[in-house]
């Protein structure tokens, strides 16, 4: 029975799969890849992570930095920026939104997959732990969707959607939601 469930969930897709549909252009940043490379990208590939690791097959150069406050080295002028399961580990989210605002071409994309703060063991967590979650991994922060989107907005983007991580249609199962903005003609001054 287990092994029937991990196949549906392959079937079903990762969150990767869907972050990947949503990449644009050929110059890709994937800010916090060291713990897991995504190998489906293809182009011009940026990796940075605070930590030093090996550059993927598929990756053009890798950057040691942080994602706050990203070294001139990473460049500019790209047309999509990735953060797989980083920005619950960050001490100052809005200041990575700001540094990826800086990076992106006008019109370009920042895909952010993070925990599902509906999901049943933060739910379960929230209501019977005093400390709330249970488990937690090191995460600084917890999302409500409305709270990531007005942390984007005041840096500078435009939310297009919102994903479900693993394609199941019940919130509560989700392990993760992955978030696609846009990058705004103008930056927002704040």
């Amino acid at each position: 029975m287990v092994v029937n469930i991990i196949n549906f969930l392959e079937a079903i897709g990762n969150e990767f799969e869907v972050m990947n549909r949503f990449v644009k252009g050929n110059n890709i940043l994937d800010v916090g890849f060291a713990d897991k490379p995504n190998t489906k990208l293809h182009g011009n590939i940026t990796g940075l992570d605070i930590v030093t690791a090996p550059k993927p097959l598929n990756y053009s150069q890798v950057v040691v930095g942080d994602a706050q406050r990203m070294p001139s080295k990473v460049g500019t002028g790209f047309d999509t920026i990735l953060a797989g399961n980083l920005v619950e580990h960050l001490d100052n989210p809005a200041s990575f939104l700001k540094e990826c605002a800086l990076r992106l071409k006008a019109g370009g994309i920042l895909i952010i997959s993070t925990d599902n703060p509906y999901r049943f063991p933060c739910m379960f967590g929230n209501v019977f732990f005093k400390n709330g979650m249970c488990g937690d991994n090191g995460h600084r922060n917890f999302f409500l969707p409305r709270m990531l989107n007005r942390m984007a907005d005041k840096a500078g983007f435009k939310l297009l959607d919102i994903k479900c991580g693993l394609g199941l249609p019940f919130p509560f199962l989700q392990e993760k939601l992955v978030y696609v903005f846009e990058k705004s003609e103008e930056l927002k001054r704040t």
